[in-house]
């Protein structure tokens, strides 16, 4: 978790003469298995990446949602249509957010929270948008876990899992403070544990768990 003490353990294994020992923090190493399969050629953080593609399928899309259709497409020109735009916006950001945090489907990733935090509207409302906005956030996890180019903090942990990227072998998997592990970081672990049957050595104290 910590990049100081990752860079530590590496000038400790270093002074030790000991060879075939990868140090990396779960993000790290996800970055370099990305920048292995493209080759090694440059690749830019971009922390609005799935913003962007977000605001972009959501204009394509905006007359289809529940309770908008009928409503002029320029939400700009319709008070409660901007008012809308503004709600089904904040819900496809928390979906996709959630289902790459948790690796999980969309329609997982999403109702459970969604009912108990978006709560300005009746239930009805609400699963029309969810019916309306979860097809979009398919699209928009699809669209953006395509590009190795342009990737986010968490893209470092997901892409290298939903692109069945190839993983360095390992003998031997250790892993520290593993009480801390979100869903996305689980899948990853459990992704390089298929990929080179390695074993795996875990250590971690639930009473610090930050997930609880």
């Amino acid at each position: 978790f910590s990049k100081n003490v990752s860079d530590d353990t590496k000038k400790k294994i270093k002074k030790l003469g000991v060879s075939g020992v990868m140090v990396a923090t779960n993000h790290s190493f996800g970055c370099y298995v990305i920048c292995m399969a493209r080759g090694w050629l440059p690749i830019k953080q971009v922390g609005t990446k799935y913003a962007k593609i977000g605001d972009t399928y959501l204009d394509a899309h905006i007359a289809s949602f529940h309770r908008i259709k009928g409503h002029i497409k320029n939400v700009d020109d319709c008070e409660e249509c901007a008012i809308q735009y503004g709600f089904v916006r904040e819900m496809l950001t928390f979906i996709v957010s959630q289902s790459r945090t948790f690796a999980v489907a969309p329609e997982h990733g999403a109702l459970s929270r969604i009912n108990s935090q978006m709560v300005c509207v009746d239930k009805e409302t609400l699963a029309g948008y969810l019916s309306d906005a979860l097809p979009l956030a398919l699209d928009i996890l699809a669209t953006g876990q395509r590009n190795l180019a342009e990737i986010d903090f968490l893209d470092m942990l997901r892409l290298p899992v939903v692109n069945a990227l190839e993983i360095p072998k390992f003998d031997f998997v250790f892993l520290d403070e593993c009480q801390d592990l979100n869903g996305a970081q689980i899948a990853l672990v459990e992704y390089i544990l298929a990929k080179t049957g390695a074993r795996l050595l875990a250590v971690g104290d639930p009473k610090q768990a930050i997930y609880g």
